[in-house]
């Protein structure tokens, strides 16, 4: 099959994982991940980051689910992150994908950083330790700001615990935190007063001009 056809099937994939994400891993999940397995064996950069990006969706709209459904294909998201993926929008997607585990479900993030660590034959703290460096460190590769803000928060989210690693890292994780506010942040000419530019109202409908078209069904599901 074409490129232009397999981008065609991923947008298909990705409408109905919008549209009815429960239903459809659960029916689908297993033949995805089976054939996305295979795909990521012999396919470009590009390719590869168009796979990606549906796990992330799947992630995105059902963290346990999704998670449970893709479990095959994430140790390898896991040693790309660790490896120091060099292509900078393939890592990028690594952290999208990693950021969403770490920050929606912990356990199963635990669960995969044991395997990895067994994998690997290293201590679980020496392995943590190891992604969250790398993580600091390819900050840069991220251009999104909305996926800036996901691994900073989901970095963050490891700072209650009283681990000596994590405790170590503290000043990398502030520091990119620190960045991540700088691009999230905008000043209200109302007020003065600065907001998190990505931060929604619920139920917030914003304002059309007379061009603009309406927002569609999908268009209000992909904002929920």
């Amino acid at each position: 099959m074409s490129s232009e056809n397999l981008r065609t099937c991923f947008q298909i994939i990705n409408a109905y994982l919008y549209l009815s994400a429960i239903e459809f891993l659960q029916n689908y999940g297993e033949s995805l991940c089976r054939s996305f397995c295979d795909l990521l064996k012999d396919i470009t950069n590009e390719g590869q980051v168009q796979v990606l990006k549906v796990v992330e969706i799947a992630l995105k709209v059902s963290p346990i689910l999704g998670a449970h459904m893709f479990q095959p294909l994430l140790p390898a998201v896991f040693r790309g992150v660790v490896d120091g993926e060099r292509y900078p929008v393939v890592m990028s997607t690594y952290l999208g994908i990693m950021g969403r585990v770490l920050l929606q479900n912990f356990s199963f993030f635990s669960s995969l950083l044991s395997q990895m660590a067994s994998e690997c034959n290293q201590e679980m703290d020496q392995l943590l330790g190891s992604v969250i460096e790398m993580w600091v460190d390819r900050m840069d590769n991220i251009t999104q700001p909305e996926r800036r803000k996901l691994s900073s928060l989901a970095l963050l989210s490891l700072l209650p615990s009283d681990n000596n690693v994590i405790q170590d890292k503290f000043c990398g994780i502030i520091n990119i935190s620190v960045e991540a506010l700088h691009d999230v942040m905008t000043e209200d000419p109302e007020t003065g007063t600065f907001k998190d530019c990505m931060l929604m109202i619920h139920f917030e409908e914003p304002k059309l001009s007379d061009e603009e078209e309406p927002p569609t069904e999908q268009d209000k599901r992909k904002k929920l």
